[in-house]
């Protein structure tokens, strides 16, 4: 019994380190592809973001009807008519879907 129980706690232990490591990717990630427009804190006013006019991450309008897919089009096909690039090829599926999830901190409750 007591070898379950620990191995159960090493398991979860284990889970947790990954979850934390795959959020780590997505943060950064962003920071080093996304923030030089959209801000570290996803508002899109750095002096490039302002020029370029890009979206602000915090805005709930920017949310609406915003799926994981969706999000994934974008990050894949880029904007280009708000000069945002592709990134297709350059992530991989794993920094893609965690970018996804990070994206979503920003997201209004």
């Amino acid at each position: 019994m007591a070898r379950v129980t620990a191995a159960l706690a090493v398991s979860l232990l284990l889970a947790g380190a990954a979850r934390a490591q795959q959020d780590d990717l997505g943060q950064d990630v962003y920071n080093g592809r996304c923030a030089a427009c959209h801000g570290r804190d996803a508002k899109g006013k750095t002096p490039i973001g302002v020029k370029l006019k890009a979206k602000d991450l915090t805005d709930a309008v920017t949310w609406k009807g915003l799926t994981d897919a969706a999000i994934e089009k974008l990050i894949d096909e880029g904007t280009p008519d708000k000069a945002m690039p592709a990134y297709q090829g350059k992530l991989s599926a794993d920094e893609r879907a965690a970018v996804v999830k990070y994206l979503r901190v920003f997201q209004p409750k």
